[in-house]
């Protein structure tokens, strides 16, 4: 998230005696994560024994069975209801989509939820649009350049998929020149809006593609 720059010089006492000196710096800087969430995963809990895959002992094997969860013995797991699966996962959707807090949120005041962020439901598990944004050169390096051949890429080596639309929030103010080639690009396989929409759009289509969960 972007962080305005600044000095704060002071003392910090916190003991007997005289003060330490201490420096407050800010800085502004762009960070890019990629994230994956595997939706059939979602709800479903294992009894594998497999290290790192077991989610359920014995006792709880047990309470699974008493909640009557679905139980996938091929698996080895036990399954919520495809409703509750479902909203779990628009809960954290929504909760990105309004991400809020950090350290000392009140004296720095900065927005941490997402300025831009590309959203798809695909087949498999691996992250399709890691060069779609990256970093610029020259007079833009270290600041983020849409590259729409990366994204046409995309869209043609991955159609088969690609179970939902492209939805690209990005917000007005932040790299203007950017989402405006991005907003060239919005057609029906690449829908561009705020963040806040595109999730809000997401959101909806769990509820029209419950398959989307399995």
């Amino acid at each position: 998230a972007p962080v305005t720059i600044t000095d704060d010089f002071g003392t910090m006492s916190r003991h007997d005696g005289d003060p330490v000196p201490h420096e407050h710096q800010f800085y502004r800087t762009t960070l890019k994560g990629l994230f994956s969430l595997n939706l059939g995963a979602c709800g479903t809990f294992t009894y594998r024994r497999k290290t790192g895959f077991r989610h359920l002992d014995d006792i709880r094997i047990e309470e699974a069975k008493r909640e009557g969860l679905t139980h996938l013995e091929r698996e080895q797991s036990y399954r919520l209801p495809l409703d509750e699966r479902t909203r779990r996962v628009q809960a954290l959707l929504n909760g990105m989509a309004r991400m809020e807090g950090g350290a000392k949120q009140t004296i720095h005041y900065t927005a941490v939820a997402p300025a831009v962020v590309v959203l798809a439901v695909t087949r498999g598990g691996n992250n399709i649009f890691p060069y779609v944004i990256t970093e610029g050169k020259g007079e833009k390096r270290g600041l983020p350049v849409v590259n729409l051949d990366a994204l046409q890429e995309v869209l043609d080596v991955f159609s088969d998929e690609l179970l939902s639309p492209v939805y690209v929030g990005w917000v007005k103010g932040f790299h203007d020149d950017e989402r405006e080639k991005l907003a060239s690009f919005n057609t029906e396989r690449v829908l561009v809006s705020h963040p806040l929409h595109v999730f809000e759009a997401m959101i909806r289509n769990l509820n029209e593609h419950p398959e989307w969960m399995e």
